[in-house]
């Protein structure tokens, strides 16, 4: 689909499996623009029933030296819980997050 926001491309999941209670249709847009990389993801819920439905979107960057890796703009004080570390919560101190190990935050 071309639009003045740039090249998007819409991906349809296949129906969910039978076992799962409650239809839904699920669609994933992917949109490129000059100068972004847009994703969105849109559930419609097809039955009568409310339900809850959760989905998590991951990227994996292939990069030479994690060591040189850093993500800038995590304000201090942001609460977070880290499965590295036995599911414990913790408040971030500022500054850049670096990756010197394992890391799920």
């Amino acid at each position: 689909m071309d639009r003045d926001e740039g090249v998007s491309v819409r991906f349809l999941a296949p129906p969910p499996p039978k076992e799962f209670e409650h239809k839904y249709k699920l669609a994933y847009v992917v949109t490129l623009s000059a100068h972004e990389l847009v994703t969105d993801v849109h559930i419609t819920n097809q039955g009568t029933d409310d339900f809850i439905f959760q989905t998590l979107l991951h990227n994996y960057l292939a990069v030479d030296d994690i060591t040189k890796v850093s993500v800038d703009g995590v304000d201090k004080g942001v609460n977070y819980r880290s499965k590295v570390h036995d599911n414990k919560h913790f408040d971030w101190e500022g500054g850049p997050v670096k990756v010197t190990g394992p890391l799920d935050r």
